[in-house]
Formats: structure tokens, C-alpha cells, sequence
């Protein structure tokens, strides 16, 4: 079973039951098996998603609330989710176009959007998702233990 194929294959598809089909099977294999990334993997670039033609914008607070998110810890689990795959996209996107990582923080120097608002910064979950203590501290973190 080839993951990488079967996952395209759902993304691509228009028929909804073929992609719930085959996230399932995917789903399946993944909580039976350990999966790994092979060094020379290259992520799937979609000019856009399958469903991008059928999709309705709607006003955020008409969609129901989500249950796993109304706690700290569900909360946690998604930020750190998405802070995970940005970075590693941000990472080889970097690789790929010849930059240093630096850019990101010579961006926030240029138009110093942390002057404005000083988020709170998750430095565990940060930690976790592979960022050094140098780039949560110019994130905004007082200290990074």
C-alpha cells in the first residue's frame, strides 16, 4: 500500500464517497502501522483542491461549535497541529528557493507586528514543533526554558 498515492488519489477525486473511502483506509493503515518519511520526499503542491469550485464561504459564527476545541488541551492539539506542518512547510519551501529561515524573522523586524500586540506564546508547544528558544524569544516569549 502505497499512502502517498492513495491520499492523492482522494485530494484529486470529486466523488465524496471515493474520498471518504480512501481517508478511511488511509486512517486505518496509519493506526496499525508506523509511518515514516523517506528523506527524499518531496510534499504534493495542488494548484487548487478538488472541492475548491464547490465550496461556500460562510460567516464563521454560523457554523456549529466544534466539541474537541472548547477545552485548553483540544485547543492545544490543533494550534500545534498547524504550527507543525507550517514549519516543516516553511522549512522546505526555504530549502527549495535557496533562503534562510531567517526571512521569517527578517520580515517581523521590517514591519514589527509583535509592537502592536504581544501574543501569548506557547513555548512547549513551540518547542515541541521544532522551534529553537532564539526564534521564540524573537517571537515575543520573555523566556524560554
Amino acid at each position: 500500500m502505497n499512502i502517498y498515492d492513495i491520499l492523492k488519489t482522494a485530494m484529486l477525486s470529486d466523488d465524496i464517497a471515493v474520498k471518504e473511502k480512501l481517508t478511511l483506509e488511509c486512517l486505518e493503515y496509519c493506526t496499525q502501522n508506523e509511518i515514516s518519511q523517506s528523506i527524499d520526499f518531496i510534499p504534493e503542491a495542488f494548484e487548487k483542491p478538488s472541492y475548491a469550485l464547490k465550496c461556500q464561504i460562510v460567516d464563521p459564527g454560523a457554523l456549529p461549535a466544534r466539541k474537541e476545541f472548547d477545552t485548553l488541551e483540544g485547543l492545544a492539539a490543533l494550534v500545534h497541529a498547524i504550527v507543525y506542518k507550517g514549519d516543516k512547510w516553511f522549512r522546505y519551501l526555504c530549502e527549495k528557493e535557496g533562503l534562510s529561515e531567517s526571512v521569517y524573522f527578517e520580515t517581523l523586524d521590517r514591519y514589527k507586528p509583535l509592537s502592536k500586540h504581544r501574543p501569548h506564546i506557547n513555548v512547549p508547544a513551540r518547542k515541541e514543533a521544532g522551534f529553537t528558544c532564539g526564534e521564540i524569544k524573537k517571537l515575543g516569549a520573555k523566556e524560554c526554558l
